[in-house]
């Protein structure tokens, strides 16, 4: 059991900053010896730098003012600029800086029955052979109950649209 002054002594030598080990050894006693006595704590570790601290204006710039979200080509411009830290570290960094997405509204299915309904999309597509530019004419139809998919490509355009539709005529 500790006495009162030996228990002074190991506050004022742990107020000091003093290890268990070194108290134990200055009073000649086993560490087990002073459990229960206020142990000394650790003081807090200096902060390491991160390799952003340099670039983090640079960042905030290209954010908010010329609106550079994509953490790639943030990491290829700073490379230039002589950073060396890795894309994980920029994502962590720019994640939180970036602009709240605005509120997406969940698509509504438009359900039909079979048969009743068809979803039309005409287009112009532009192609290279044989060193020339073709166009060609296509339109895709998805029916809505099935969603299954048809596409026909055309090179006279929407006059073959109607004998596509109406095969009887």
């Amino acid at each position: 059991m500790l006495r009162s002054p030996s228990v002074n002594t190991i506050r004022d030598l742990v107020a000091q900053g003093q290890s268990i080990r070194a108290i134990a050894d200055e009073l000649g006693r086993a560490r087990n010896y002073l459990r229960g006595t206020p142990t000394p704590t650790a003081s807090p570790r200096a902060r390491r730098g991160s390799k952003l601290d340099r670039v983090k204006l640079q960042i905030r710039h290209w954010i908010h003012e010329d609106r550079l979200l994509n953490c790639q080509t943030m990491r290829d411009r700073l490379r230039n600029q002589g950073y060396i830290g890795s894309l994980s570290i920029l994502k962590a960094f720019v994640t939180p800086l970036r602009p709240p997405r605005r509120g997406c509204r969940p698509v509504r299915r438009y359900e039909t029955k079979p048969g009743e309904q068809l979803q039309l999309d005409w287009g112009e597509f532009l192609y290279e052979q044989d060193g020339r530019v073709q166009k060609r004419s296509g339109f895709t139809v998805i029916l809505s109950f099935s969603r299954m998919r048809f596409v026909c490509f055309s090179k006279r355009g929407i006059a073959v649209l109607p004998r596509l539709l109406n095969p009887g005529d």
